[in-house]
């Protein structure tokens, strides 16, 4: 639950730098989930919500080698790609990086 917590934190940080993402890197949501369920395997690993009502949900697949965080706006239907990669120890090492 820690790792997931320190997930959160650090996406939610993106999310503030990417929530000016173009609207190039964002699609209908549902539309969004199913390329990722079937282009990766990735399914929904977590979520938060934020003030102004903008969900976080990271993604990810079986073995945790591939992930993507999206920025949800629900009114509109909307998931916005904010990042995206490859390997759990990788995105552990920034996580632990940016807690010390």
């Amino acid at each position: 639950m820690r790792k997931l917590t320190k997930m959160l934190t650090t996406a939610a940080l993106i999310a503030a730098v990417g929530s000016a993402a173009s609207a190039s890197t964002c699609a209908d949501r549902n539309h969004v989930v199913q390329q990722l369920n079937q282009r990766f395997g990735e399914t929904l690993y977590g979520n938060a919500l934020s003030r102004d009502n903008a969900v976080l949900e990271i993604y990810s697949n079986n073995t945790h080698t591939s992930w993507t965080i999206l920025v949800t706006l629900p009114e509109r239907g909307l998931s916005c790609l904010v990042a995206s990669g490859n390997g759990e120890r990788s995105l552990s090492a920034h996580l632990s990086n940016l807690s010390s």
